[in-house]
């Protein structure tokens, strides 16, 4: 393995740094804040909370779909992280709640199914239409619900259908593959 000198300036890698370092930051930051509106909207404990939920969750989603044309080259790599993650977690004994087999083979498999289908907009020339862009929209919004229903409940029934919903408006929309001849 080579490895080769970055021939750009010190100051273009620091920005370079930082500009990763703060979408790692916003990242986690957009998924606490859509976690905490939703926890207040799904389980208020007066009337003042569930408006400041569904204001969180309003102001969110504004948010992302304002910016998606940036969020979109690195969602694939939420989704994956938290299928291998919790494969890892469920089979290796790092987290273990209390739930069968089946449960802990099907949610990492929907998470890497997933990544996997929105692999495709993850490129820097995939040109988007509507109909992707509404598909990755709703798939970004099941995968918030089953990450904040995973944090807050386990892993239920409800997270898993949640993560099937996203995974079958990606497969829904998919474009057909073209099938390539190796000559």
């Amino acid at each position: 393995m080579k490895f080769k000198r970055d021939k750009r300036s010190l100051s273009e890698q620091a920005k370079s740094s930082l500009k990763i370092a703060g979408s790692i930051v916003v990242t986690i930051l957009t998924i606490a804040l859509f976690a905490k509106g939703y926890k207040l909207q799904a389980h208020p404990e007066n009337s003042r909370e569930l408006v400041v939920g569904w204001a969180l969750l309003a102001s969110v989603i504004a948010l992302l779909l304002a910016t998606m044309q940036f969020w979109r080259i690195w969602f694939p790599y939420i989704p994956a992280y938290l299928g291998i993650r919790s494969l890892f977690g469920f089979y290796f004994g790092w987290f273990m709640p209390n739930i069968s087999g089946l449960w802990a083979f099907i949610f990492p498999l929907l998470m890497l199914g997933m990544a996997f289908l929105s692999f495709r907009y993850s490129k820097n020339n995939f040109r988007m239409l509507v109909a992707d862009r509404a598909a990755l929209f709703v798939a970004l919004l099941c995968l918030l619900i089953a990450i904040t229903e995973f944090f807050l409940l386990g892993l239920v029934r409800s997270v898993v259908i949640v993560s099937v919903v996203g995974d079958g408006v990606f497969a829904a929309f998919m474009a057909p593959l073209e099938l390539v001849s190796p000559l």
